[in-house]
């Protein structure tokens, strides 16, 4: 018996229809240039032949390289008796491409679903560029860089194998990658700088203008000498930028607002040297201790001046007032109402709606929305306000000890002699806190209390104008 161990398998080349063919005509019949080429460049095919005894074609072929046949195809389907009508040198050309393609993504994965797409890999420019041009939705890129030119669009980018592929823009911004429908998968763009600015915002841009975001003291200041576009975008906690006179907005990007201090000077000279502020928290107050004052938004174009009263290191928060007042106002809204409730006040109604916006909005996440305790006859009631006036809870005053001071008096005036110390020292270095008004009311129709020079406090009734200061409380 002949032993079947030494017999050799013959393999079929493998068509696109499919077909697995065993014989030259059947190989001519199922033509198809990819099919052959990819056998061709593997090496099988002449071994295909000379296992089916077509010496004569196989030796034609042995010596040829992918440069011959794209320059001239004929030395290979000649010799496989191939008719000219059916292949032409561009569908060649494309073959070869597709085939060498093929060779290198089976040599980077098993998949054999990534294999049967290996027309739609680049491995460089051209590729890539081919790629464009034939209109493909989803390109594999395989390799460290490639150039992204303005004929991308409607297109998908994954990067494929071992390194992650980095694009350079040439004549293409990548605000446009939206309007374009361009979408990146585990490809970045080759700028290092740029990536970074990619990791932390979404904002198109900002990306567009990544060499203005600073992430450091020291690039901000050379982005000021530079003062390029006049906006720069900072990245960080603490940036104190150089003094010049030039039009300069200073951009805080991010979750977390980068906190501006002046060295020598304040604020307001920035200010009036051309720098304006977005998003930014323009003083380092929470370096600051009780009676020192820092800035903190702007008010009738002027920096606006907060006093620290008070530092809770257990509640991670500081309470602060206006230095000055923002002007007079009377605390209930109508002559004819008979309500000094606080939450129906017009200064709380307007403190956090006209004056936070206007004032506020931009140092937001720096501010607490907080439970208060405000005092109304013998009744205690609670709001919840960012901005607010204060009270006695917040003068360190027990209310009801109070008004039984109060009202055991002939006047209607009380010396707080037992007021916090922190508030003391706070209020006692500016001579501005006169006059003014309280939350909390000795009755409930239409008196509330005013705090006097000396720490005198008194009642008054709520059509008064009295000037207001605001407060709020801080995160630390």
């Amino acid at each position: 018996m002949r032993n079947l161990a030494q017999r050799k398998v013959k393999f079929p080349i493998i068509m696109k229809d499919g077909t697995a063919v065993r014989r030259l005509d059947e190989l001519r019949e199922h033509f198809d240039a990819e099919s052959i080429i990819s056998s061709f460049l593997y090496g099988k095919l002449a071994i295909w032949l000379e296992d089916r005894y077509y010496y004569e074609a196989a030796d034609k072929i042995k010596h040829l390289t992918s440069e011959d046949i794209k320059s001239n195809p004929e030395k290979l389907f000649d010799a496989l008796k191939i008719e000219s009508n059916k292949w032409n040198k561009d569908e060649i050309a494309f073959g070869i491409s597709v085939a060498e393609k093929r060779i290198k993504v089976r040599k980077m994965t098993d998949d054999s679903s990534r294999i049967a797409e290996s027309d739609k890999f680049a491995f460089n420019d051209a590729d890539l560029a081919e790629l464009f041009g034939k209109g493909v939705e989803y390109i594999y890129l395989c390799g460290d860089m490639f150039t992204l030119t303005n004929k991308a669009e409607n297109v998908k980018l994954v990067g494929f194998g071992n390194v992650t592929p980095k694009l350079k823009l040439n004549g293409i911004l990548y605000n446009e990658f939206k309007k374009r429908n361009i979408t990146l998968d585990n490809v970045y763009l080759a700028e290092e700088k740029l990536y970074r600015v990619m990791s932390i915002t979404n904002d198109e841009k900002v990306i567009d203008n990544y060499e203005s975001v600073a992430f450091d003291n020291a690039e901000l200041n050379r982005l000021i000498d530079e003062n390029k576009s006049g906006r720069i975008y900072l990245y960080g906690n603490k940036f104190t930028p150089k003094y010049v006179k030039k039009n300069i907005t200073l951009i805080g990007v991010g979750e977390s607002l980068p906190q501006i201090s002046f060295g020598n000077y304040d604020c307001n000279a920035y200010t009036k040297a051309g720098f304006r502020f977005e998003n930014c928290c323009v003083a380092d107050y929470a370096t600051k201790g009780v009676g020192e004052v820092f800035q903190m938004g702007v008010y009738n174009g002027e920096p606006m001046e907060w006093v620290v009263v008070e530092k809770d290191a257990g509640l991670n928060r500081m309470l602060v007032i206006a230095r000055k007042s923002i002007g007079s106002m009377q605390y209930r809204p109508f002559k004819n109402m008979k309500d000094n409730r606080w939450e129906t006040s017009a200064i709380r109604k307007y403190l956090n709606d006209e004056f936070y916006s206007e004032v506020l909005i931009d140092n937001s996440k720096y501010i607490l929305t907080t439970q208060l305790i405000t005092f109304r006859k013998n009744l205690r009631t609670g709001s919840t306000d960012k901005i607010f006036i204060l009270g006695l809870k917040e003068l360190g005053l027990d209310f009801f000890i109070f008004q039984k001071q109060f009202s055991s008096l002939f006047g209607n005036e009380i010396v707080c002699e037992k007021m916090s110390k922190d508030v003391k020292k706070a209020l006692c270095k500016f001579p501005t806190f006169y006059s003014m008004y309280i939350r909390d009311a000795l009755d409930d129709v239409h008196n509330v209390l005013t705090l006097n020079d000396l720490y005198k406090i008194r009642s008054c009734d709520s059509l008064e104008e009295k000037p207001i200061f605001p407060a709020m409380y801080l995160k630390l």
